[in-house]
């Protein structure tokens, strides 16, 4: 089957793929901080994907990536498989937000900053 390999830093890779997939995706992030919004600059690496097999609900899917740093060397392949990793988290696309594989932490962390910009947005005086 179709897939993607994802190398990085020669470490062991990643084969992400799936029997019925619809869309698989891999992205290299980075997003620069702006004074008085962000607290930090945003440096990842995401593999994800949709499943759609036939009678069941279609799925999000996602492989884990190790956190990328500043002269780390990606390699992203197309390959064809016969084997593949399997995804670690499998979420129902019908699923609210907070089911979709973020922690607690990492879901308060998403409302927080949204907050802010919508705070800052709607009460530029602080109001």
């Amino acid at each position: 089957m179709l897939a993607l390999r994802i190398t990085i830093n020669n470490q062991p890779p990643v084969t992400a793929g799936e029997e019925h997939w619809r869309l698989l995706h891999a992205n290299v992030v980075l997003g620069r901080r702006i004074e008085g919004r962000d607290d930090h600059d945003d440096l990842h690496m995401h593999l994800g994907g949709l499943a759609e097999t036939p009678g069941d609900p279609a799925e999000h899917l996602r492989w884990p990536m190790p956190e990328l740093a500043v002269g780390d060397i990606v390699t992203i392949e197309v390959v064809d498989a016969e084997a593949v990793d399997p995804p670690a988290h499998r979420f129902n696309v019908d699923a609210p937000l907070p089911q979709m594989g973020f922690t607690p932490e990492e879901w308060r962390a998403i409302q927080h900053r949204e907050y802010l910009r919508l705070k800052a947005r709607f009460e530029p005086d602080g109001g």
